[in-house]
C-alpha cells in the first residue's frame, strides 16, 4: 500500500513538469510512450525498490520451504503500480501541484484501503490489497485471486494510458474513442468480478488433503 501511495504521488510530480512542458511548446521528436516512459521510469523504479523490500521482509523466513513461488502475485503488484504511476501522472497534467500531489497520495490510498470495506467481496479483489491475506500452510492461493487484481489494473491501465496519450499530443479524446474507453474499463471491471466471484473474504481455501505434509 505504501509504494502505490508513493509512487501516484511521485507521479504527479511528473505529470506537472510534463504540463510545463507543454504549455511552454517545447517539440519533441520522441514518440509520446518515450517521453512518458523516460519521465516516469525512476518513480516506477522506486515503487519496485520499496515493494520488493517489503516482499523481502515478508518471504525470507518461507525460503526453502515446498512448492512453488507464487510469481502470478508479482504480476498483480506490478500491473498495480503500473496503474498507481499512470493515475498520479494524469492527475498532475491536469491539476496544480498543489492539488495533484496530496490528491494522488490520498486517492490512491482510499481506492487500495477502504475498498477493502465493501460488502460485496469481489470488489475487494480489484484493489488487489486482499493478497496481504496470503498465505497459510494448510491453504493455497487461488489463481483467480490474481487474475482478478491483473485484470482490472492492466485494463484501467490502458484506459489511462490513451488519456496520457491524447494530453502528450495536446488534443481532446474523440466521443467514440471516449465512448470506447469506458466500454473497455466496463468489460475490465466485469471480467474481473466474476473472476473472483467465487472467492471468500481472505483468498485462502484448503489445500487439498494429498498436498499436506
Amino acid at each position: 500500500i505504501f509504494s502505490c501511495s508513493l509512487c501516484a504521488m511521485l507521479a504527479a510530480f511528473d505529470g506537472a513538469r510534463l504540463k510545463r512542458a507543454t504549455d511552454r511548446h517545447i517539440a519533441t521528436v520522441r514518440p509520446w510512450w518515450r517521453v512518458t516512459w523516460n519521465l516516469t521510469w525512476p518513480t516506477f523504479a522506486l515503487a519496485l525498490l520499496l515493494q520488493a523490500f517489503g516482499l523481502y521482509l515478508n518471504s525470507s523466513g518461507t525460503w526453502g520451504s515446498p512448492s512453488r513461488f507464487p510469481w502470478e502475485i508479482i504480476a498483480a503488484w506490478l500491473a498495480m503500480i503500473l496503474l498507481h504511476v499512470a493515475f498520479g501522472l494524469v492527475l498532475g497534467f491536469f491539476l496544480p501541484l498543489v492539488i495533484s500531489a496530496p490528491l494522488a497520495l490520498l486517492g490512491s490510498y482510499s481506492w487500495l484501503g477502504f475498498l477493502w470495506a465493501l460488502d460485496y467481496i469481489p470488489a475487494r479483489y480489484l484493489s488487489g490489497l486482499t493478497m496481504v491475506n496470503c498465505c497459510t500452510p494448510e491453504s493455497r492461493f487461488p489463481a483467480e485471486a490474481a487474475a482478478s487484481t491483473i485484470t482490472f489494473s492492466l485494463v484501467a491501465f490502458l484506459v489511462v494510458l490513451a488519456i496520457i496519450r491524447h494530453m502528450m499530443q495536446g488534443s481532446r479524446m474523440p466521443v467514440l474513442a471516449s465512448l470506447a474507453a469506458l466500454l473497455t474499463l466496463g468489460a475490465g471491471v466485469t471480467a474481473a468480478l466474476l473472476m473472483a466471484s467465487s472467492l471468500g473474504t481472505m483468498p485462502n481455501p484448503p489445500r487439498d488433503t494429498a498436498e499436506l505434509h
